[in-house]
């Protein structure tokens, strides 16, 4: 159950990520030195509940792969109404 992300979907991503104080979120720099029409693979790994130690609703913790990322292994806490709003193929992202 893969899905792609375009740079600003996976901007987006985060920053929802950060507003609800998920425990895995990705340093805001990496993100913005890809290049503009990047696409980056998100994987779930688990199912996660807890946000900075308290219970909240379930969410995906994912791997995040991409050009910035090479060599590293980068996880980033998603909603599942936010990820399954995600393109299910890299050549459906459409880069706006």
């Amino acid at each position: 159950m893969t899905r792609y992300a375009t740079k600003k979907q996976l901007q987006a991503l985060n920053a929802a990520a950060d507003r609800k104080n998920y425990n895995r979120v990705i340093v805001n720099d990496i993100i913005n030195s890809a290049e503009e029409d990047a696409v980056f693979t998100i994987a779930p790994i688990m199912v996660h509940e807890h946000a900075a130690g308290v219970r909240v609703a379930p969410h995906y913790r994912c791997s995040v792969q991409g050009d910035v990322f090479v060599g590293q292994f980068v996880m980033l806490d998603v909603a599942p109404e936010d990820f399954n709003a995600l393109s299910e193929t890299p050549e459906q992202t459409i880069c706006t």
